[in-house]
């Protein structure tokens, strides 16, 4: 079905809240940071996102596709939490740009090929995993929107965090799947979608170097009909 243009609680499953975090992603890096191209710009040590949002960038996580001792400057690998409860804790470094900022390098100098220099990359960045399962979470929720699929969220704005992406999914009422929705809208700013997360499940996957559990947003705009 079609649905009527509201605001209301919206849950991510897990590959749709990874989808959301690799447009948060960039911001992390000091390179960024430096060149005015970082969402998160003059906001260390504030509240960038819910308490109960934890973002850790893990080069040692067991099986991880970016684990390995070093990174591509021998700096050897470590576990940094990047959003620490909601507070943005650190940015990601590689030598040059922490001689920049006077710091040391947080084991992200990443190479894109054997002839680059290496640049600022991840390794395994990925929301840390709440307590509830899915299942748990829609029976607890009154009536929301649940999200399986997006369309262009290559298109969301790195540096204003902006979106506006097509998606498809199901009507959730009174904790159960009502009926499948289509050709939907849901737009708003990566900073206030995370500020809002009022859930996070235990569900973490994996895409890649990046992952994430399913978790529900206190308040979206949805755009229907």
């Amino acid at each position: 079905r079609h649905l009527d243009s509201v605001r209301a609680p919206v849950i991510l499953e897990a590959s749709v809240a990874e989808e959301f975090l690799s447009i948060m992603a960039s911001g992390f890096s000091s390179e960024n940071v430096q060149k005015k191209k970082s969402l998160l710009s003059g906001k260390l040590d504030s509240a960038v996102a819910s308490p109960l949002v934890t973002i850790v960038d893990d080069g040692l996580l067991e099986g991880g596709l970016g684990t390995a001792p070093s990174d591509d400057e021998l700096v050897p690998m470590a576990t940094k939490t990047v959003i620490d409860q909601g507070r943005l804790a650190l940015f990601l470094y590689n030598s040059y740009t922490a001689r920049k900022d006077k710091t040391t390098s947080t084991g992200n100098g990443i190479r894109g090929g054997f002839r680059g220099a290496p640049g600022v990359g991840i390794t395994n960045l990925f929301i840390k995993p709440g307590t509830i399962t899915p299942s748990q979470l829609i029976s607890d929720t009154e009536q929301a929107l649940l999200v399986t699929e997006v369309m262009g969220a290559h298109t969301a704005n790195p540096i204003s965090g902006d979106f506006s992406v097509g998606a498809s999914g199901f009507w959730i009422e009174k904790g159960k799947k009502a009926y499948p929705v289509r050709e939907i809208t849901i737009a708003g700013n990566i900073l206030d979608l995370m500020k809002n997360v009022d859930a996070v499940c235990s569900d973490l996957r994996f895409s890649g170097r990046m992952g994430s559990p399913t978790i529900r947003i206190k308040e979206l705009s949805i755009s229907g009909k």
